[in-house]
């Protein structure tokens, strides 16, 4: 079947492909931010309270809103220094499901981008 299409159909079925992996990215990233940014109730997990916080001291009981709200400012200081401090308030958030963990720390710019226009 791939002799039957030409190559210009193969590059643009490829970038269509691509975009539609961007966007499940996105929306994976946009669900992260918003249940971050929705969560009210401190860290149940042990281990997660006694994580050391971008701010220098440990999570303690400071639920995933407040940690989104830390990133959100970081990030609307700009600078190198502050996104990638924005990026570890958000892995803060996210440290009890590595699945979300993973796809923040692989995706630094997308959650940047977010934060900035939010």
């Amino acid at each position: 079947m791939l002799k039957l299409l030409r190559p210009g159909v193969l590059a643009a079925l490829f970038v269509v492909s691509m975009m539609q992996s961007s966007a499940r990215a996105d929306d994976r990233i946009n669900a992260i931010m918003a249940w971050c940014q929705a969560e009210t109730n401190p860290p149940s997990n042990e281990l997660d309270k006694v994580q050391k916080a971008p701010d220098g001291n440990l999570r303690g009981f400071r639920p995933g809103s407040v940690l989104y709200a830390e990133a959100l400012k970081a990030a609307k200081a700009g600078g190198h220094d502050n996104e990638l401090q924005a990026v570890r308030w958000i892995l803060l958030c996210v440290a009890h499901d590595s699945g979300s963990y993973d796809h923040v720390a692989n995706n630094n710019s997308a959650v940047i981008e977010y934060l900035r226009q939010h």
